[in-house]
């Protein structure tokens, strides 16, 4: 289902947070924050969302670039 998404993605829009969330959950945190940085850029409307996604388990906020981000984007709690 997911390699499915992918390639449905490579013609057609697909919001990048839905994949960010999928990457997290398969512990792949690189493809997650690559994807979050996507969701930034294309403006997302699921951004907003992140506040409520339980993140802290998989140690995204670790990543490098992260807290940068996330003060760019202007999601900080």
């Amino acid at each position: 289902l997911f390699k499915a998404l992918k390639e449905r993605s490579k013609h057609e829009y697909l919001p990048p947070m839905g994949f960010y969330a999928i990457y997290l959950l398969r512990d792949e945190l690189d493809e997650a924050f690559e994807c979050f940085k996507n969701a930034f850029e294309a403006r997302d409307s699921f951004l907003p969302w992140f506040l409520d996604f339980p993140i802290e388990k998989y140690g995204v906020r670790d990543e490098p670039g992260f807290k940068a981000l996330v003060k760019k984007v202007g999601i900080v709690k």
